[in-house]
């Protein structure tokens, strides 16, 4: 009887250790799960920066300084009928001037704060970058920046 009651202490010891060691396992593979999440996110935002960086140095939307974006030619390009989605490979594509709140209307421009070039039906989150928005003021016969914002999409397969 009391050779029985070890093997039971001993499988019970054995069986309390194994759930220790699955508990610390889990708990293991979470947190490594969720470091591996964050870094996958980190290398996502910094891919799309790249991709917003690189959009703002394309001749369609350069302004007369480097790594600054022409609003005129934004404007003309949202206007337009170009095929801008297919030819950047992207879902989503705006860029706004910082502080303005209103959507370009013809009758606004060049007085608003936000130009929206594609717009695709799910585009995820958007990344973005901060660059100077150029645009030709004739009330002071030169051109005028002020600090703003490309958003941008990717992700057409």
């Amino acid at each position: 009887m009391k050779g029985q009651l070890k093997i039971q202490e001993m499988a019970f010891v054995i069986v309390a250790l194994v759930l220790l060691f699955a508990l610390i396992a889990v708990f293991f593979t979470s947190w490594r799960l969720h470091s591996v999440k964050g870094e996958v996110e980190a290398l996502q935002e910094y891919a799309g920066g790249k991709l917003v960086s690189q959009l703002v140095n394309t001749p369609e939307l350069q302004g007369s300084c480097q790594g600054c974006v022409s609003w005129d030619h934004a404007w003309v390009l949202a206007e337009g009928n170009y095929s801008l989605a297919d030819r950047w490979n992207l879902d989503y594509l705006e860029v706004q001037i910082l502080g303005v709140n209103r959507t370009c209307t013809a009758q606004q421009y060049p007085e608003c704060g936000s130009i929206t070039l594609i717009r695709g039906d799910a585009y995820g989150t958007a990344q973005r970058a901060f660059s100077a928005m150029c645009y030709w003021d004739p009330s002071i016969n030169q051109e005028r920046c002020q600090l703003g914002m490309v958003l941008a999409s990717g992700g057409k397969a």
